[in-house]
């Protein structure tokens, strides 16, 4: 388990180190691209969450459906998914509202500007990709470290 959770944190390292130098090495890769609006994002993607995630399996060699905790959804669950969804819209839409008196809502200027892409690259722009390479980082690798701890300490760090 330490051999993991130094693993982990060398991920979580090279992760922080991807996103505040990502621009050096990442920016002459996106700019030789063709100018395709998935592509460019999937690259960007995988430029950020690939390497830590590498690394941690190459070290920690963890097994990966249990590090993914990959099961089975009940009826239910998948019921109770769909109904919070919807249900926390409201809530979402009045912070965002209270929140755009303060900040620029850059996500809402991100949308405008791929009105002219396609609908099924933008689907898999901003929800697919972003779900996929998250989850596979912060459920992976992050919480498979977590849940050796007690709950509550889990939650503070």
């Amino acid at each position: 388990m330490k051999n993991s959770s130094k693993a982990g944190n060398l991920a979580a390292f090279i992760l922080v180190l991807n996103m505040l130098f990502s621009d050096i090495y990442a920016g002459p890769i996106i700019s030789a691209l063709p100018d395709n609006l998935l592509l460019v994002y999937t690259v960007n993607e995988l430029l950020l969450f690939v390497p830590p995630v590498t690394v941690y399996f190459l070290l920690a060699r963890p097994d990966i459906k249990q590090t993914f905790s990959l099961k089975n959804l009940s009826a239910a669950n998948i019921f109770l998914i769909v109904l919070i969804s919807i249900m926390i819209q409201p809530f979402l839409m009045s912070v965002s509202a209270v929140s755009s008196l303060f900040f620029p809502n850059r996500a809402s200027d991100f949308l405008q500007s791929m009105a002219d892409v396609p609908a099924l690259s933008t689907l898999i722009i901003t929800s697919l990709m972003p779900a996929v390479f998250e989850e596979m980082y912060f459920r992976g690798i992050v919480f498979s470290n977590f849940k050796s701890m007690g709950a509550v300490k889990a939650c503070v760090l």
